[in-house]
Parts: structure tokens; C-alpha cells; sequence
């Protein structure tokens, strides 16, 4: 991404988190609370570094600093990354949800919304039950919230740069 996009993001409220190791940053996403919900965003990380987990602890992370209901936008095409979010807990949003979903929270134009996919948390999931039965439960957040082992570091400000940090740990920026 470049540095004008990236600094455009953080001034609509995207906070990103990377992950580094040996001095190097191998993936980084984004989440931006809009309206009632929280969006994943820009979720990136290095071919060579995939199946290590990484992906897995910034999601993990991001959900445990919403309590709101997260929603994911990526493109149908992008089966690997669908797969991916159904793996952490994430389920497909209908068509006709999608479209409201898309037109609601993001800011995309209509081609882009035709070749989207929204996925949900079980939050959502819970907060649409509230939504159409006044009887449900309160939302409780997904399971495993919390448990996933985190190296020590986690940071978070609203620098425009990548500052490097300890080998293996998260940082936000």
C-alpha cells in the first residue's frame, strides 16, 4: 500500500497492527469501527510467511479489542482468503445481506460490491438475533476470545510509519 493510501486510511480511522519478526513486518491488518460494528481491514501477509500462523494472530488479536459485531469485505475471488476467515470462526453473509452490508459500512463502488463477499463473527450473528427477537440473549464474545497466546509486545498509536520492533511480537501503528 502505498504511504498517501496508508496515511489516508489511518485519517478515516483504520489502526493497523503488524507483526514482526527479525526486524522485519510479515503481515499487518487493520480494523476501523464504523456505525455499530468493526471492520477488518487491508489484511496482508508475506507469501513466504503464510501457514505460520501469523494471519491467525492478528485476527485473534483484533477480535479481542472490539466488543461490537466484526464484519470481513474481501473479493469472491479471493477463495484463499475466504477460507482463511471461515477457519478463525467467520461464516458468508447471504447476497442480499451482503449488498446491505456493503452499501451500509463500506465505501465501494457498485462493480466492487458486485464482486465482494461480506463474512461475519458470531457477534454479528448474535446481534441480528437481538435485531429480529427482543427475547435473545446479549451478545457474548467468540469463543476462544482471549486465549490465544500473544508474544509480549503489543502497541498501538497513530504513527503514519512502521516502527520495527522485538523479533515475533505484534505492534500497532
Amino acid at each position: 500500500m502505498p504511504m498517501t493510501e496508508l496515511i489516508s486510511e489511518i485519517g478515516k480511522g483504520v489502526r493497523f497492527y503488524g507483526y514482526y519478526s527479525a526486524d522485519r513486518l510479515d503481515g499487518v491488518m487493520g480494523i476501523q469501527d464504523v456505525k455499530e460494528v468493526t471492520l477488518i481491514r487491508h489484511a496482508y501477509v508475506r507469501p513466504e510467511c503464510r501457514g505460520q500462523g501469523i494471519g491467525g494472530m492478528l485476527l485473534a488479536h483484533l477480535n479481542q479489542l472490539s466488543a461490537r459485531p466484526v464484519l470481513i469485505g474481501t473479493w469472491k475471488a479471493a477463495t484463499w482468503a475466504i477460507r482463511f476467515y471461515e477457519r478463525n470462526g467467520f461464516v458468508l453473509i447471504g447476497d442480499g445481506e451482503k449488498n446491505r452490508l456493503l452499501m451500509s459500512y463500506w465505501t465501494i463502488p457498485d462493480r466492487q460490491i458486485e464482486e465482494s463477499i461480506v463474512l461475519a463473527d458470531k457477534r454479528w450473528r448474535n446481534h441480528t438475533n437481538q435485531l429480529t427477537d427482543p427475547t435473545s440473549a446479549s451478545v457474548t464474545p467468540p469463543a476462544g476470545a482471549g486465549a490465544a497466546p500473544f508474544p509480549s509486545a503489543v502497541v498501538e498509536d497513530d504513527r503514519a510509519h512502521l516502527a520495527a520492533g522485538e523479533a515475533g511480537h505484534l505492534e500497532g501503528c
